[in-house]
């Protein structure tokens, strides 16, 4: 495709690689897309994480890594740009100013949290990126309340999460939901060199959180699903502010042994754990997914997770094909449909259709052009 935007546009901050694959989607359509990221930053928001195969134990604090070993094995793309913001007693002016001169160098910004705080002083058009930071917005702090003003400021605010819509128009904020890009030539199936010794293998990759994940309820239902299914084992990524509640949760349901606890995982070890896994469990409490639920589905892997029906069609004008649960006896009905091997595949394969046509390079990209078109041409 010819170039289509005369304008330079840049990405500011990417929350759990957000940003990256937009940028890099719109670099492949030759359009001057730029990508900035800073340090310290977690790992998670780091296009290093995205792409390369490493281990969280090699990174030191994850919330301030070691960047030779995240470099170790990647080439950072001309188009990426790292703000190393200073740590001292007078750093947040001088990252206030080293932001805002970034910022003037482009004609379009999109913020992605926190950068609404600083794009609303750039004297440029920006758009903000929201991928559940409305949320948070009940805090009664100055940040919250530059937040608030970021968002009221800008020309229109991309929503990712369907379930946050209300929140939107509580606030009177313009917005626009677009869907999270799934790169799905790395997010697919691939048959795994070597299986686990267990017949189901359930996954839970999200962070241990039960305000928001619901993490508990599926622990739970696994436990009822195990007593009759010996044979089945869960995976769960060992992260959270809740993980020592879940170890508790655990030891008392007595099935330490079939639990599996993994380390934080990039994302190249992320989607092996996909395809590992008979089956993965999301979040049981808000009613939207991020970018986990569409990963594992564009691998051709049923999700069991809680969508709030009324929130999803109203964003995507249907509901996902993921499997909707509302409590527990929805969730153990589904581990036991699991052990079908015709029901997983059926599901897995309407799952990656439902990707490709919904999360697509493509489709997401288009809808990003489409209104930076609109805010460019005024």
């Amino acid at each position: 495709m010819t170039k289509i935007i005369d304008a330079k546009i840049a990405h500011f901050g990417n929350p759990v690689n957000d940003a990256f694959p937009i940028v890099k989607a719109l670099r492949d359509r030759q359009i001057e897309a730029d990508l900035f990221v800073y340090r310290p930053s977690h790992v998670c928001s780091l296009p290093q994480w995205e792409l390369c195969d490493l281990d969280v134990n090699d990174m030191g604090n994850p919330y301030n890594p070691n960047w030779e070993v995240l470099n170790k094995d990647f080439i950072q793309p001309p188009w990426m740009h790292v703000l190393s913001f200073s740590q001292g007693l007078f750093s947040k002016p001088q990252r206030f100013w080293q932001v805002i001169r970034a910022m003037r160098a482009y004609d379009l910004i999109i913020a992605h949290t926190p950068f609404p705080i600083y794009a609303q002083f750039s004297n440029r058009s920006y758009i903000s990126f929201d991928a559940g930071a409305i949320r948070y917005f009940d805090a009664n702090n100055l940040r919250k309340k530059l937040f608030e003003r970021g968002y009221s400021k800008s020309k229109v605010i991309i929503v990712t999460n369907p379930d946050t819509m209300d929140l939107f128009d509580r606030y009177g904020f313009k917005y626009q939901f677009v869907p999270f890009l799934i790169d799905t030539a790395r997010y697919r199936y691939e048959k795994s060199e070597k299986d686990l010794p267990y017949e189901y293998v359930f996954f839970m990759p999200s962070r241990q959180y039960w305000k928001e994940k619901g993490n508990n309820i599926f622990i739970v239902s696994f436990y009822q699903f195990h007593k009759e299914y010996k044979d089945s084992v869960l995976a769960i990524t060992e992260w959270g502010t809740d993980l020592h509640r879940t170890k508790e949760l655990v030891k008392k349901l007595d099935v330490e042994k079939s639990i599996i606890w993994l380390p934080l995982m990039s994302k190249p070890r992320l989607i092996k754990w996909y395809n590992l896994s008979t089956a993965i469990a999301d979040q049981f409490v808000l009613g939207s997914y991020g970018t986990t639920a569409p990963e594992a589905m564009a691998c051709e892997k049923p999700v069991i997770m809680y969508l709030s029906e009324e929130h999803n069609r109203k964003a995507f004008g249907e509901l996902p094909p993921v499997l909707n649960v509302k409590n527990q006896a929805d969730i153990l009905n589904y581990l036991l449909l699991c052990t079908d091997s015709n029901f997983t595949r059926r599901v897995g394969e309407l799952s990656r259709k439902w990707v490709e046509k919904t999360h697509g390079s493509e489709v997401v990209i288009n809808k990003h052009l489409a209104i930076y078109m609109k805010i460019i041409e005024k």
